[in-house]
């Protein structure tokens, strides 16, 4: 717990990744980008580097078990914690100009600081600055919130949130993507058809993206076997 701060993570192959060298050059190592952190957030870099002479054994190994704790499979990830270790925000992948990298991180030190307004709060005042956090969060993070997600639908009973949708949504796409792998096409297509018309507008976008994908693939595979532009 340092000063209180939010602590900004970033996760690093400074040797090997190349998203990593870039947005460190182009962004982090800036002033522009200096200046902005420097009054918010607590840094710290995360390297895992193949030359691992470069840090001692006990980094090394500190940078593997937060790699482990926050699930990071993707360099670069940037993620914003509290001085308790939550996940408030953050984004993966590279990215190489300020405002693409500090949009995300505004909304995740807005998410710290409701965090701590959660903690004065109880019953449906609670659920709903939970719920503004929660809806903060970007896809890939929130679909880990599993246990958020129940303790706000415990504190909402009335689900004036609309939590208990968020739920019911969350768990058909995952049926739906469990379901659908390794089925044939034409099975997989009526599978998320249906499960479409049964999530809100809102929440259809993960069903969405595995038809545009699933219809792309398709698309491919009728090029490659066709003959001519006739069977195109």
């Amino acid at each position: 717990k340092i000063n209180n701060k939010p602590i900004l993570l970033i996760f690093s192959g400074s040797d090997w990744c190349g998203w990593c060298i870039t947005m460190r050059r182009q962004v982090l190592n800036t002033p522009e980008f200096k200046a902005y952190a420097r009054d918010k957030f607590v840094l710290m870099e995360v390297d895992l580097p193949r030359n691992t002479a470069k840090l001692t054994p006990q980094q090394l190994q500190q940078n593997r078990e937060l790699v482990n704790r926050y699930r990071v499979d993707t360099f670069p990830t940037v993620l914003v914690i509290t001085p308790g270790g939550d996940i408030t925000g953050g984004f993966t992948g590279g990215r190489t100009d300020l405002g693409s990298v500090t949009q995300p991180l505004e909304l995740a030190f807005e998410n710290a600081r409701l965090l701590e307004q959660a903690e004065t709060q109880t019953g449906v005042e609670k659920a709903k600055t939970l719920y503004t956090f929660y809806r903060n969060m970007p896809d890939v993070f929130r679909r880990n919130l599993a246990e958020l997600r129940k303790e706000i639908a415990a504190l909402d009973p009335q689900n004036s949130t609309g939590i208990h949708t968020e739920v019911r949504d969350f768990n058909i796409v995952q049926d739906v993507q469990a379901q659908t792998r390794g089925m044939a096409d034409e099975s997989a297509l009526i599978v998320i058809t249906d499960a479409l018309v049964k999530v809100s507008e809102t929440n259809r976008v993960p069903l969405q993206k595995m038809l545009a994908e699933l219809l792309n693939n398709r698309i491919r595979r009728t090029r490659e076997q066709a003959d001519t532009l006739d069977d195109i």
